[in-house]
């Protein structure tokens, strides 16, 4: 009897014990727990703190979102929940995995797919895994306010209307000299020169009547792939730079009109071209299909445009020769007539104009 007593409190005693333990270890592992999470969270205030109230994200060493603010909520187009446990790659999708702590640039892709160029600065505490991106504002957008183009035109067609008989004569004459010139001389060289600007010079003066409405430009869809790699020799020949283009994995058709459309990547190249200063002296053309849109982007790595040339960009006879060497206003009315849009951002890394086309 006493035998079979002793047994029972030997279980209840290890049931007792057992128990605690058992106890002991959940408790021991909520410490735990919550000692992380605090560690997180002074973690998480100290590198806030420290980078002030810009644009971030967070993500594990996995590489999956586990937080962002308002402020970057705001720049991207998500809301957090769309994001939250994607991977940072879908947000940024050629992001260094072991980004660095100074400064940097990066791409960053938008909700609506437009790409956006950014600053960036990585950060970790010492407590934690988690990366943090924090993003500066994007910069300086130009605004396009809608030309008055009414009196755009009436300017524009009194201007064309004097060029119009000189052009004429230039181009008759120089044909008239060239048929005459001895083959291989400096003369004829000279010539072909004269005739070739003024050739160019009639190209614009068609793109500005058409931008007045006073000359239609037949629209069409156009392979910008195609488009811009056919331009390429052109560009060359026109720019003291390095020229770079990248097309669109796929095809990207957008109605323009061909004429239109290359006079105005010209003209952009030429204004870039402009501000160019320090080497290596570099424009990209590069094509993209990101959804309805088709997107021209024209980038170079030139002394950003002051507030002064951002606030009247595309203003009908606005002219600044030290920034832009060239009026930008007819690039707008081609792009507004083919229902586009135009965007630039400048900023410490250049001048990008983009085209976004249906």
């Amino acid at each position: 009897m006493l035998v079979s007593v002793a047994y029972v409190l030997a279980l209840v005693a290890g049931a007792l014990i057992y128990w605690e333990i058992a106890r002991s270890r959940r408790l021991r592992k909520r410490i735990e727990h919550v000692e992380r999470t605090r560690a997180e969270l002074a973690g998480h205030l100290e590198v806030v703190e420290q980078f002030g109230s810009e644009p971030f994200v967070m993500f594990d060493e996995r590489g999956l979102i586990r937080n962002l603010n308002g402020r970057a909520q705001k720049l991207f187009g998500f809301a957090s929940n769309e994001l939250y446990g994607r991977s940072i790659l879908s947000l940024i999708p050629n992001l260094d995995r072991t980004p660095r702590r100074e400064p940097g640039r990066i791409e960053v892709r938008r909700k609506d797919g437009v790409r956006l160029w950014l600053q960036y600065r990585a950060a970790r505490t010492q407590r934690e895994r988690n990366m943090y991106l924090f993003f500066s504002d994007p910069p300086a957008t130009a605004p396009t306010p809608e030309p008055q183009l009414a009196a755009v035109e009436r300017v524009v067609g009194r201007i064309l209307g004097h060029l119009e008989e000189p052009l004429t004569t230039i181009n008759g004459y120089s044909g008239l000299a060239l048929a005459s010139a001895v083959e291989d001389s400096a003369v004829r060289a000279e010539l072909e020169k004269i005739a070739a600007a003024s050739e160019r010079a009639s190209r614009v003066a068609e793109v500005l009547l058409s931008f007045t409405g006073k000359q239609p430009a037949s629209a069409h869809p156009v392979d910008l792939n195609a488009a811009v790699l056919a331009m390429k020799p052109a560009i060359r020949a026109a720019i003291n730079a390095e020229v770079a283009i990248r097309t669109a994995s796929e095809p990207a058709l957008a109605t323009v009109n061909e004429d239109g459309l290359r006079e105005a990547i010209l003209i952009l190249c030429e204004s870039a071209e402009r501000r160019l200063r320090s080497y290596p002296r570099r424009i990209e053309i590069s094509v993209e299909a990101s959804g309805a849109n088709r997107v021209l982007r024209i980038a170079d790595n030139g002394e950003p445009l002051s507030e002064g040339a951002l606030a009247h960009l595309f203003e009908p006879l606005y002219l600044n020769r030290e920034e832009l060497g060239v009026e930008l206003s007819p690039v707008y009315g081609l792009v507004h007539r083919w229902g586009g849009e135009i965007r630039v951002a400048s900023g410490g890394e250049g001048t990008i104009f983009e085209f976004l086309l249906h």
